[in-house]
């Protein structure tokens, strides 16, 4: 073991315990001292101190529930006193601490802190504090949670006007729920992006790709190609909205990707479609999300394949067997040889 100030490292890390829980201790003095007339507030600041002081010492021993409990409850004591600005630090840090242990009660304290912040008007930073949660969620792949999170976030930010950070976040809850299947809302908030973005020079230049982004959401809700593929009536509909609204887009690339994607999908011709996404990739790099959304068209497309195969094969059966049946009827009679001797 490694010498700190002339002890071992687990005799130091058991003092700092024990000075915790002697902060603790010290909690319960201070709440239980006389009142004084001129500061009413003055025992409740004396246990806020003390549960500070308590949880820095559980952070130094380790025990980081212990601290984030000592945190959390210094906060619920700020907050009755008013002290929301207090109050929001001391949850965040309490959620900050828990993560490293339970991601999950972690979860608690943010929100707890999100709407101290709230209140105090600080949407900016509850923003950030529940973008933080939404990653949380992302890298649990729980993209359910994920996806409200990060709406929440994008509503937050809007609060203080920072339209680029919500805007941010309200990309990953259409590609989120593109992953959940929900295409249409996904479509829905690629375009309102889009829409968005026509406003500020810088991200005018994305335009053209969140419309990509939503028409490959609805090429992806296309289903059995047999059905008739109304998602490729909505796609169209969307396409004429936003030649409308952005002018310039039925000249790129992305426009005129996806109509000829929209001419080939019922033709069911895997190889063609291969080729055709082949070609864009190499001009305009498609990310893995984009790759995502063109599998599940090439899986409607096998589908389909597979579907003609079984029906051509299930033809010619029926076929070979009406043509076993004619020749069967066909066939002459047999001779009665034992009739033709007794004659």
């Amino acid at each position: 073991m490694s010498i700190v100030g002339g002890g071992t490292e687990v005799s130091r890390i058991a003092n700092y315990e024990r000075r915790a829980h002697s902060y603790l201790k010290k909690v319960d003095v201070a709440l239980r001292q006389f009142l004084v007339p001129n500061a009413p507030k003055l025992k409740q600041q004396d246990a806020v101190d003390w549960y500070h002081r308590a949880a820095r010492a559980f952070i130094v021993a380790g025990e980081w529930q212990d601290s984030a409990e000592a945190y959390a409850k210094a906060s619920d004591m700020c907050a009755h006193m008013g002290l929301a600005h207090e109050a929001a630090v001391f949850s965040l840090r309490a959620a900050d601490t828990m993560k490293k242990i339970d991601p999950g009660e972690a979860v608690t304290y943010y929100r707890n802190a999100v709407s101290l912040y709230c209140e105090l008007g600080r949407f900016f930073t509850a923003g950030n504090i529940q973008k933080g949660v939404a990653e949380m969620f992302e890298e649990d792949h729980n993209f359910e949670e994920c996806c409200e999170a990060y709406r929440q976030a994008s509503d937050y930010y809007m609060g203080e006007n920072k339209e680029q950070a919500s805007n941010l976040c309200l990309l990953k809850v259409a590609e989120l729920s593109a992953l959940l299947e929900r295409f249409d809302y996904a479509t829905e908030v690629f375009e309102k992006v889009a829409f968005s973005a026509r406003d500020h020079n810088l991200q005018a230049l994305n335009v053209n790709d969140y419309f990509l982004r939503g028409g490959l959401c609805q090429l992806a809700n296309g289903g059995p190609i047999r059905k008739g593929l109304h998602s490729h009536k909505v796609l169209r509909y969307y396409l004429k909205k936003w030649v409308a609204v952005e002018y310039s887009f039925v000249y790129s690339r992305e426009y005129m990707f996806l109509t000829n994607l929209m001419d080939l999908i019922p033709g069911s011709d895997l190889d063609h479609f291969a080729d055709h996404v082949y070609n864009f990739d190499n001009v305009s790099k498609l990310d893995l999300w984009c790759l995502r959304m063109l599998n599940r068209v090439r899986e409607d497309i096998e589908e389909d394949i597979e579907r003609k195969k079984r029906k051509k094969a299930q033809a010619e059966m029926e076929a070979k067997r009406k043509k076993e049946e004619e020749e069967g009827l066909r066939r002459p009679q047999a001779v009665n040889f034992t009739k033709q001797e007794k004659e």
